[in-house]
């Protein structure tokens, strides 16, 4: 699919391998915010 999107609107399949890939990351982020929330981040050295 991203290959004809691509070839349809002349930027490639880069682009919207991209767009999905935020898109995805975003709306796992908003379902797994409570659990996200529960692990403590490590201190930088």
């Amino acid at each position: 699919m991203v290959l004809r999107l691509g070839k349809l609107c002349g930027n490639g399949p880069a682009l919207w391998l991209t767009l999905r890939a935020q898109h995805d990351l975003n709306c796992l982020g908003r379902e797994m915010a409570t659990d996200l929330a529960a692990i403590p981040a490590l201190d930088a050295a």
